[in-house]
């Protein structure tokens, strides 16, 4: 088992991949490894994985501390930081207004193919949230509350990073299209559409 161990204590000092669950499971049932030397190599490469309940029920099982749970909470890296709007691939869509966010989620599947929604804060790269403005100029910021789109409507978003919450891309977008001298108002499907292409155009 010390033997095992030693292999595990090098391919981690070699490596700056993230750990990942069958490995960190493996290396608790191995033993000969401290639980401060396990800390410290998470702490070090992070894990590829998101800590839900059966998993931590089976880090427990193996003999993870408590202190193991928590560091392993808190490094999850997967594919890394995103430094720019252009290294996103997971996106966290938070509530908005009049179901706007249903509608860019939607949009997102159709019209951005590399950029998967994810439905938890902890999977994504970065986070969308969203105000809604009605003509009057009366707007509502994203807290899960509900505001009617009246007359003509305008949905402002913003891309923040996940980790450190530093705004990455932001936007703007109505929903009136002139049609034979009139305005159509598309509402928050329109919104979405045109927030989601403007979205689209900067990930290119």
């Amino acid at each position: 088992m010390l033997a095992l161990a030693a292999v595990f204590v090098a391919a981690s000092a070699q490596s700056t991949k993230p750990i990942s669950y069958p490995g960190l499971t493996e290396a608790l049932r191995l033993g000969g490894l401290r639980a401060d030397e396990l800390v410290q190599f998470v702490q070090l490469r992070g894990v590829d994985f998101e800590l839900n309940a059966e998993r931590e029920a089976g880090l427990k099982a193996a003999g993870a501390t408590p202190a193991l749970i928590e560091v392993v909470r808190a490094s999850r890296r997967g594919l890394g930081p995103a430094r720019t709007i252009r290294d996103v691939r997971r996106i966290f869509v938070d509530k908005m207004p009049d179901e706007l966010d249903k509608h860019i989620k939607a949009e997102i599947a159709r019209q951005i193919r590399t950029l998967r929604v994810v439905t938890s804060r902890s999977q994504a790269d970065a986070i969308m949230k969203g105000t809604v403005q009605d003509r009057g100029g009366t707007g509502a910021t994203v807290t899960g509350g509900y505001l009617g789109m009246k007359n003509t409507a305008t949905g402002a978003v913003s891309v923040l990073d996940a980790r450190s919450g530093v705004e990455m891309w932001k936007s703007e977008a109505g929903d009136r299209t002139p049609i034979v001298g009139a305005l159509s108002r598309g509402g928050p499907k329109k919104v979405a559409e045109r927030l989601v292409s403007n979205l689209k155009k900067a990930l290119e």
